[in-house]
């Protein structure tokens, strides 16, 4: 939910795409909200992708993410999505790429394309 300061009224925000999931991450840039998505399971969690809401439309866009989402970062137009699998990064025209850290030959990291 949230507070809407104008009105001073508490809002509870739950669109359908989250009814059967718990949020693993949470991250508002600007008037866009992610929102990782888990199953909390007694063997463990696992993970549902994640979401991206569109706080003026309410419009809803769901990603696949391989593993768990455990961080939404923004940087340079781009979301940086971190998953117990490796990273994810939406690009501004929406599609997403994976990618996976990669150790150089002179010991620095480089994040480089995963391919299919």
């Amino acid at each position: 939910g949230y507070l809407d300061q104008v009105e001073g009224k508490f809002h509870l925000f739950s669109p359908p795409e989250i009814r059967d999931w718990s949020v693993s991450a949470i991250r508002v840039m600007d008037q866009v909200m992610w929102l990782g998505l888990a199953s909390r399971g007694e063997w463990g969690d696992t993970g549902g992708g994640f979401l991206r809401v569109d706080l003026k439309t309410m419009q809803v866009r769901k990603y696949d993410a391989t593993g768990l989402v455990n961080e939404f970062a923004g940087y340079d137009g781009r979301l940086y999505v971190a998953t117990s699998s490796g990273v994810g990064v939406v690009l501004a025209d929406g599609s997403m790429e994976h990618v996976f850290i990669d150790s150089t030959a002179d010991h620095t990291f480089q994040l480089s394309l995963a391919t299919q």
